[in-house]
């Protein structure tokens, strides 16, 4: 799935953060996808969050050590708030390295979805195996 072609701005507006951001080739991916993720495919804005780290995302872990690690993208289930979806997104081709990444990370999040994106692919997983693209909210939440 493309997500778009280059923009040549110094920041992008993210809706989610509600603040301008450098626009930087990693962040142009992530808000490419948000812009996708709300206009085309119905994911609701307030159930998305932009770099949480895995302390926030993890609390009923307790005392636990964490890695100092953020999430890129996670979109929550509507009625639990529990991660629904976490996303990896990388600004170079997207590697076994990049999906070893986001798998890492929900080994602490236990998200039923994952995805990888940059800008010409997107990539979700789940455990009845991978999609080349980006299901709608509602599809995701009525579990494919």
């Amino acid at each position: 799935m493309e997500i778009t072609a280059s923009l040549s701005l110094s920041e992008l507006y993210d809706p989610i953060r509600e603040m301008w951001v450098a626009a930087t080739p990693e962040e142009e991916v992530r808000q490419r996808l948000i812009a996708l993720m709300i206009h085309s495919l119905g994911f609701p804005r307030g159930l998305l969050a932009v770099e949480r780290s895995l302390d926030h995302l993890c609390r009923h872990l307790g005392s636990h050590s964490l890695p100092l690690r953020r999430v890129d993208l996670v979109c929550f289930a509507p009625v639990s708030a529990a991660p629904l979806l976490i996303v990896e997104c990388k600004a170079l081709p997207l590697t076994e390295s990049v999906l070893a990444q986001v798998r890492g990370y929900n080994a602490y999040v236990g998200a039923p979805y994952l995805a990888v994106a940059n800008l010409t692919t997107l990539h979700l997983f789940s455990a009845r195996g991978s999609l080349g693209y980006l299901p709608t909210f509602q599809e995701l939440v009525a579990g494919l």
